[in-house]
């Protein structure tokens, strides 16, 4: 298919670029408009996506059962204005004047009226208007469409009524796949032996057979070259890398080595876990402050994904790393700096209610270690008994116990994030320690000639002393500025003083209700959960590692990965990759799934193992086309009959661009950049700062970065106008097109027409042109007796191939 778009001069342009016609080469290669859009396969069985329904029930939620059940809920025995907020009934019935909310209409929607103050008539509450930032939170929720998973509230009161008269029939709840341990399956019997390179293979193969459906043909290998180098390091493939490619297995199995092997493994996989750790540089909410040592978690992360560590391990330390032993100081320094996974999630430090910023910062805790490690949403717990899952409240207060017994903020009229001193070698400390002393002693002497200046009695003198003070106080603040550094870390304590949390009555925290001693999920207890009871002097941080790190836990390993396995296939075994609870999905191949997290355990919870596995096995290695007969079956490939096409995400999209023109930056970043950073820093994605209130990269915004204020295993895969336009139009993709084509000119000058389009073919996207896309590019570049093409033309190519499907999709 060809097609042409045309447009218009841009700042690119002035230098040196002609006006670029953005062609369409080959397969739909260019853009425009004609992208159907991708389903973001993160909503479960309530139809919600899952960061709307994580919105919904950290911030929504809490406001509504605070401010607004008093007098509208069933629960409240009130119905003023004949309005009922605690279920979705009730406010799309609405109350005597009509629906109380408009879904994705703020200014239509009374609710959002009433909060505001804008009809001085009708005011809610009455007793005085809300913060701004709970106005907001109700805001947002209805411009994002007001999603809200409460059931009917005469079902839920007698659910609850049920739940309070009988209480949980645990083993019947066992019965759920997720909270059943998992067991070794059977490697299963295939008809076409041959097929199967691996067990993994075998599981496959079972169930396509079993659905009779056709297998789609093996990849090639410039496609397949491709696909492991974005999968693995997130970066396009690299002569140095693919010298290992022979034509044989073998020689795929050296160039996966060399990849796992390669310092940008741990910035690419690194990048998943950010986002499940909900990694930004700044609090938001309110004044957001930045975070200016958030930087070490991220390398931390990266450092341990490169080095292999163990996830047990990886878990542990950031549960309760400041509580683990350690070899050597450079140990102990890593597993404080572990612990900001607890710290690092969104909050609002200028809240005044301190008990309040205590118990959402608790909340904010729970759901992340929730979502995160065992695909629970925990956090729905805290105003009541989980309305789908078998999590009573008590056990989130159990868990919120630990947490609240665990430091992680210094109270203050403003808050801040707690920082903890790294350690350093004896040396720096005796440094240290006369440094100080010597400061000591000059800030006295400085003190004493101000009050010698103030005393003196006659203008010679005082104009002397003042002189000498002058050169005093700069030396001091010379002093200060060359003082040796002790670096800080963000990281959690122990409180000092363990005890149980009583239970918040509706969520509020003022209202306390029984006491829940400290504890796990009752759903996902182990064999050894009794033994590992919460010593009463010690906040019980160390025994929630361990209960999740146990190779019994149903949940942990499975969740893990099923992550995996959806990076790398582009879908996961449970499509709801954060939600394995009943509203979540179910597996497609629950016994590859088990297999897989017990051969994890078995490979010692090696991540480089099982991403080798994968990357080995021959379902892996099946091309992306199409095969009529299993697509009329399986529309969805849920069966693997083919590899699933990605688009890159946002930050290999970037790099992918920086690898063409020359202009990436390899280098490892140990700061945290400013926010110039954002527009003009080379370095790889991963190290451009993430601000929650501040913005972030334009190319992120377009391209679905995951949102740094919730736990995100599946980012959503839009496809929008906005899209194409920023390829077409944005300065930095026409500048590093023109980069790219001078860099071409500069390595390679003695090339023709054609072979000039050849080598921008395989740069950008490792492949030659076809026929087709030979013509067009021939064409667009014009005829020339010298056959030879020249910089603003072949500027004009580059910023084609740049903006295309094919450069920013993995077949």
């Amino acid at each position: 298919m060809l097609s042409f778009c045309v447009h218009g001069k841009s700042d690119s342009l002035a230098a040196g670029m002609r006006p670029v016609r953005m062609l369409a080469l080959g397969w739909g290669f260019l853009v425009c408009f004609a992208v159907s859009g991708m389903a973001n396969a993160a909503e479960g069985a309530t139809g919600i996506a899952s960061e709307d329904l994580t919105f919904f029930e950290a911030k929504v939620r809490p406001v509504l059962v605070e401010r607004c059940y008093e007098c509208h809920s069933v629960e409240g025995g009130k119905r003023k204005g004949g309005l009922l907020l605690d279920h979705l009934a009730g406010w799309s019935v609405g109350g005597d004047t009509g629906s109380a909310i408009v879904p994705g209409d703020v200014e239509q929607s009374l609710v959002s009226r009433a909060i505001s103050y804008k009809d001085p008539d009708f005011e809610m509450p009455p007793t005085g208007k809300l913060p701004q930032q709970e106005i907001d939170v109700l805001n947002d929720w209805i411009q994002r469409g007001a999603p809200d998973p409460r059931v009917d509230v005469t079902e839920a009161l007698a659910d609850g009524a049920q739940a309070e008269e009988k209480g949980y029939d645990w083993e019947k709840e066992k019965e759920f796949w997720a909270f059943q341990k998992p067991v070794w399956p059977e490697v299963p019997e295939v008809k076409n032996r041959n097929w199967v390179w691996t067990e993994l293979d075998a599981f496959v193969l079972s169930k396509l057979e079993e659905q009779e459906l056709d297998l789609a043909p093996d990849v090639d290998a410039s496609t397949l070259a491709r696909r492991l180098s974005f999968d693995l390091v997130g970066l396009p493939p690299q002569e140095q890398w693919t010298q290992e490619l022979d034509g044989t297995r073998a020689g795929w199995e050296r160039y996966v080595d060399t990849l796992l092997a390669s310092p940008h493994f741990g910035e690419k996989w690194g990048r998943h876990w950010l986002d499940l750790a909900r990694f930004a540089e700044s609090t938001g909410g309110g004044r957001s402050s930045l975070l200016p040592n958030a930087w070490r978690y991220r390398n931390y992360v990266m450092d341990s994904f490169n080095r292999d560590k163990p996830l047990n391990e990886f878990i542990s330390e950031q549960i309760a790393g400041d509580l683990m032993p350690a070899d050597s100081k450079d140990q102990r320094a890593e597993r404080l700096i572990a612990t900001a996974y607890l710290s690092l999630g969104p909050k609002n430090l200028d809240l005044q209610d301190k008990e309040l910023l205590q118990m959402n910062t608790v909340d904010e805790q729970i759901d992340t270690l929730g979502r995160s490690l065992m695909g629970m949403t925990i956090s729905c717990a805290r105003c009541h008994d989980h309305k789908f899952d078998p999590i009573p409240v008590e056990d989130y207060y159990g868990m919120a116990g630990i947490l609240l017994s665990t430091k992680s903020l210094v109270r203050g009229n403003i808050s801040s994030l707690l920082e903890r001193e790294l350690p350093v070698d004896p040396e720096v400390k005796e440094a240290v320690r006369k440094h100080e002393k010597i400061e000591k002693e000059m800030a006295n002497r400085v003190i004493a000639l101000r009050k010698e200046v103030k005393e003196a009695e006659d203008e010679t003198t005082r104009s002397e002393l003042s002189a000498e003070l002058k050169e005093r106080e700069a030396e001091l603040k010379a002093h200060r500025a060359s003082a040796p550094v002790v670096p800080n870390a963000i990281a959690v304590d122990e409180m000092g003083q363990a005890e149980d949390c009583h239970v918040r009555i509706r969520g509020n925290p003022h209202q306390k209700g029984d006491l829940a001693p400290r504890g796990f999920l009752t759903i996902a207890s182990t064999a050894g959960s009794e033994e590992r009871s919460v010593p009463k002097d010690q906040s019980g941080r160390m025994e929630l590692a361990q209960w999740l790190t146990d190779p019994d836990h149903p949940l942990v390993t499975r969740v893990y990965v099923n992550r995996i396995w959806k990076h790398m296939t582009g879908r996961g075994l449970v499509r709801t990759v954060d939600n394995f609870g009943n509203s979540g999905e179910k597996p497609t191949h629950p016994e590859l799934l088990d297999y897989l997290a017990l051969d994890f355990q078995r490979m010692g919870w090696s991540t480089k193992a099982l991403i080798r596995k994968i990357a080995m096995s021959h379902f892996y290695q099946l091309s992306s086309e199409a095969v009529e007969s299993s697509k009329k079956k399986d529309p969805e490939n849920l069966w693997r009959w083919r590899m699933n096409q990605r688009r890159l995400e946002a930050e290999a999209l970037r790099d992918s661009i920086l690898v063409v023109s020359g202009e990436l930056d390899p280098s490892v970043s140990e700061k945290n950049l400013g926010t110039k950073a954002l527009s003009e820093s080379r370095l790889r994605s991963v190290y451009l700062p993430v601000f929650r209130e501040e913005g972030m990269n334009d190319l992120f915004e377009v391209f679905d970065f995951a949102n740094p204020s919730f736990t995100v295993g599946s980012r959503p895969v839009s496809s929008t106008p906005t899209q194409s336009l920023f390829l077409m139009n944005s300065p930095f993709v026409q500048d590093q097109a023109l980069k790219a084509a001078e860099l071409a000119l500069k390595e390679r000058p003695d090339l023709n027409v054609e072979e000039q389009i050849e080598n921008a073919f395989q740069r950008c996207l490792h492949r030659d042109p076809t026929a087709m896309e030979l013509g067009i590019a021939r064409e667009y570049l014009g005829e020339d007796e010298t056959d030879v093409v020249g910089k603003a033309a072949l500027a004009g190519l580059y910023h084609a191939l740049l903006a295309g499907l094919d450069f920013r999709f993995v077949r």
